[in-house]
This record gives C-alpha cells, sequence and structure tokens, in this order.
C-alpha cells in the first residue's frame, strides 16, 4: 500500500526474492522504507517511483540493488496500481527482475573518450555504426545536471536526416534545443528534471526546420547510471512524428465533425427554441406596433434581441467546437465552468430528452487549469455522449444521473475534472484497454471505438492525464491538468 506521500507499507512478498537478491526472506520483509538495500543517490529516484505508481497507474525504474557481500545487482522495477482508496492510499502489484547481464551488455556499447571541450565519442564499429548512421531516430547521450541542466556526450550521425540540420551545428552543446518553438522550452527543461528524478521520460515538441517551419518530434529519455554528485547519465532517442501528430490532428477533426453529427437532433432543437420565440415575438410586436401598444411592444423587442442573441451564440459556439483548436498555439488558462457549460450547450438537450440530469459540483471559483478550450470541450462531450449510451438500457425506474465535479488533483498545482455517471460501471475486460483505439462496448453500427483513444490523446497534448474506474454503480473518469498560473 502507498501512502500520497510515498511512503508505503508491504503486504507481501513472494520467496523468490531471497534468491533473486541473495537477502533473507525475512529482512526483506522488514525493510518498510523499501531503501535499505539501495544506494543513496537512487532514493530519491524510488520514491518518486511509488508516488508515480500511485498516481500514473503503471511506472517502471532501472537501479542497483546492493547484495549482502557489497556488490550491486541491476534489476527493474515494475510497479502497477490495482486500487485507490478514498483516503489516497493505493494498492500496488510489482515485479523486481534481476537484469544486470543486459544492463553490462549496454554499459559495455557505451564506450567514452574524452574529447576537447569536455565532450565525449562514442567510436561505433560495423554494424553499429551504420544503425548510428542511418537510423530514422537521434540517439544521444546526456548528462543532466542536479539543477535540471545537461551536457551533451554523444549524438548519432542520424541526426542530420531526421532533423534537417547539418551536423555540425547540431554536435554544438545547445544546438538542438536552440530549433526548439520557445513555447516548449519550459516543458524541455521539466522533461529533464524528470528524467532526472524519476529515471525516464517523455515529451512531444515542435522543431524548427531549416526552411523555417515546423516538424513534431518526440524525445524519450532513461537513466543508464547516477553519479555520487548527483547527476545522471542518460540514453535517448529523438524520432520525428510529424506524420503521427497529422494523423491525429485528421482523427481529432473526424471525431469532433461526427460529435455535431451525432449531436444534430440536439442542436436542431437547441436553435428551434429561441427561433420560435423570435417569430411569434416578432408577430406580436407587429400586432402591437398597429395598435400602439409601445410598452408591450418594446418587451417583445426585447425578446427578439436576446433570444436571437441566444441563438447567435450557440452558432458561434457550433463554428469554434467545429474549427478545432489552432496548431502551435499554446495552452491556455481556461475556467472548468466555461468548459461545462459550452459542452451543455452542446449536448444539454440530448442529455434532458434521454431523462438524464445533470449535477455539476465545480467549486466556489471554479479551477483555472491550462489547456486548449475546444479539446477539453470534445472530451467532455464525448463523455457525456457516452454516459448516455451507457443508460439507455437500464430499466425505466432506474436513476440516470451524471455528475461533473472539480477538486484539486492527486499532484502540487493540479486540478482535477470528473465525469461520473450511474450506467453500471466498465467491465473489466474493457477496462484495462479502455484507451486503446478500436475498443468499444457499443455496437458496430454506434461506436467505433476511436472516442476514448482520441480524449487520451487530446488531454495529453495538454500536459495532462485521464484515468478511468468504476466507483459507486457507474463509471468515473477523471481528468487531471496543470493549474493556470495566477
Amino acid at each position: 500500500e502507498v501512502a500520497p506521500n510515498g511512503a508505503y507499507t508491504q503486504i507481501y512478498i513472494n520467496p523468490s526474492a531471497a534468491r533473486v537478491t541473495g537477502w533473507p526472506q525475512a529482512e526483506l520483509a522488514a525493510d518498510t522504507s523499501g531503501a535499505l538495500h539501495v544506494p543513496v543517490d537512487y532514493q530519491p529516484a524510488l520514491l518518486a517511483l511509488r508516488r508515480r505508481a500511485r498516481e500514473a497507474g503503471e511506472v517502471v525504474l532501472d537501479y542497483p540493488f546492493i547484495r549482502p557481500d557489497g556488490t550491486q545487482l541491476w534489476v527493474r522495477d515494475r510497479l502497477r496500481r490495482v486500487a485507490l482508496g478514498a483516503d489516497g492510499t493505493a494498492e500496488v502489484i510489482g515485479t523486481l527482475v534481476d537484469i544486470t547481464t543486459e544492463h553490462r551488455m549496454v554499459s559495455a556499447q557505451l564506450d567514452f573518450r574524452a574529447l576537447p571541450g569536455a565532450e565525449a565519442a562514442v567510436q561505433p564499429q560495423g554494424e553499429v555504426d551504420l544503425l548510428l548512421a542511418y537510423a530514422p531516430a537521434v540517439l544521444y547521450i546526456n548528462r543532466i545536471r542536479p539543477n535540471g541542466g545537461y551536457e551533451r556526450i554523444f549524438l548519432s550521425r542520424s541526426a542530420e536526416a531526421v532533423t534537417g540540420w547539418p551536423n555540425e551545428v547540431l554536435s554544438r552543446s545547445s544546438g538542438l534545443a536552440n530549433f526548439t518553438a520557445p513555447e516548449d522550452v519550459p516543458r524541455r527543461e521539466a522533461f529533464f528534471r524528470q528524467v532526472l528524478t524519476e529515471g525516464q521520460g517523455s515529451f512531444d515538441y515542435r522543431m524548427r526546420r531549416p526552411d523555417g517551419g515546423w516538424r513534431w518530434c518526440r524525445a524519450n529519455g532513461r537513466v543508464i547510471r547516477y553519479e555520487p554528485t548527483g547527476s545522471a547519465l542518460m540514453v535517448g532517442t529523438i524520432v520525428d512524428i510529424s506524420t503521427e501528430r497529422a494523423a491525429e490532428a485528421r482523427a481529432v477533426a473526424a471525431a469532433r465533425l461526427a460529435s455535431l453529427g451525432e449531436m444534430s437532433a440536439s442542436l436542431a432543437h437547441e436553435l428551434k427554441q429561441p427561433l420560435q420565440v423570435i417569430s411569434l415575438s416578432a408577430e406580436n410586436a407587429r400586432l402591437q406596433a398597429t395598435h400602439h401598444q409601445d410598452a408591450a411592444l418594446d418587451r417583445r423587442l426585447g425578446f427578439i434581441a436576446s433570444h436571437a442573441q441566444r441563438a447567435g451564440r450557440i452558432i458561434d459556439h457550433l463554428r469554434r467546437f467545429a474549427r478545432g483548436a489552432e496548431e502551435g498555439v499554446p495552452p491556455s488558462a481556461v475556467s472548468l465552468e466555461t468548459v461545462v457549460e459550452g459542452a451543455l450547450m452542446l449536448v444539454g438537450s440530448e442529455m434532458r430528452e434521454a431523462g438524464i440530469i445533470i449535477e455539476q459540483a465545480l467549486g466556489t471559483p471554479p479551477p483555472v487549469v491550462l489547456g486548449f478550450p475546444v479539446a477539453l470541450e470534445q472530451v467532455l462531450t464525448n463523455l457525456l455522449m457516452n454516459a448516455r449510451d451507457a443508460m439507455a438500457n437500464l430499466p425505466g425506474d432506474q436513476p440516470r444521473h451524471i455528475r461533473i465535479a472539480a477538486r484539486p488533483g492527486p499532484g502540487p498545482g493540479t486540478a482535477s475534472l470528473i465525469v461520473a455517471d450511474t450506467a453500471g460501471g466498465i467491465p473489466p475486460a474493457v477496462m484495462a484497454r479502455l484507451f486503446e483505439p478500436f475498443v468499444t462496448t457499443k455496437d458496430v453500427e454506434k461506436g467505433t471505438g476511436l472516442g476514448l483513444s482520441i480524449c487520451h490523446g487530446l488531454v495529453r497534448t495538454m500536459q495532462g492525464s485521464i484515468k478511468a474506474e468504476n466507483r459507486d454503480g457507474g463509471a468515473c473518469f477523471t481528468i487531471t491538468l496543470p493549474v493556470a498560473p495566477g
């Protein structure tokens, strides 16, 4: 069991632990900190690993483990959360695997030699040389300092083919950083800090091309050795994901337009009501003008103006929703109250016609997060429509409720938006793969299985997370995003 601060209580450890680590079973079971047999330099990363297992669901970290004779073996610790209690304590299962041989093979390939300017290079031979020169990815090795800064150790010659920039330009210590989009620079710095503290990390960013355009890249990194100074040696890759991002954008746009098509009946109802008021008020105003009833005429004209504005707001909102977010625009401050209002403007009539009661508990004041308004509305709209479909087959006397709530997030500087329904929950077989493409509980005619996969991608682009669980007789989705500064 892992507490919110990362402390844990060991419930069970299997007998093979003594064979893998060399320590007696009783001594391993008595280690309540989980750090007695881990070097001091790695203990912060191990604490961060448990915290992330509680929050993210599944994490992995490689680190050294001290044997009884003082030597070290390398282990791979994989943790997975299986339950989260109301007090924030998580039940976690894990595996610890001896990867000493694998680690030695990787280390043997990193033959560093000092070069002028405190840099180093790997001298590859044969097939390795071809791999580093022609791989469709940039391979690099950095040393991350305790303050999050870094120095370049090695950059593969494939960097020129992947990025379009000459190797002599990229080989400078800050070569790649110079071409990062300004709005992504803070996230790049956060990426290196994450790798240092958690042992691994990944982030997507835009890199400027020589022709002035932009390409989307994904950087991955993993620590291969911590140093006594608090620095860490990391190995990583950079790949061009422009095609993948373009495909994702097309899928998001298609899903958005499909949502509009699915909501057409509800939208027609939303627009029909103010237009009917406008039509009737205009007719009454014409009659009252004939009889010079100025007060009544003024009241009717007020009705006409207010409902015309309402219809105009709905149409403007539809246009923004269909257009989506602009490419390359950084996340901005978004009130969760505004997001909920926008989504209910699109699907409110649909919910009412299905007999669904919407409850809101957004707090006072509602949280303001960093994100994309239209993307957040698309995610919330998809969750609401899924809940409506799930409740369609409930018995007539069974409550149909959806609760939309906001609360502080699990981590510092975050906020969560919760959408919970009373539709009976998600089958366990589906829950494990819920955010994968083409996974759905709907009939073929009613769902493609792409909605939640797209929602997961949209939330990830806003540096957030989305998770699902069954709670109180229904499904509960939690979207966590960074809180906007100020």
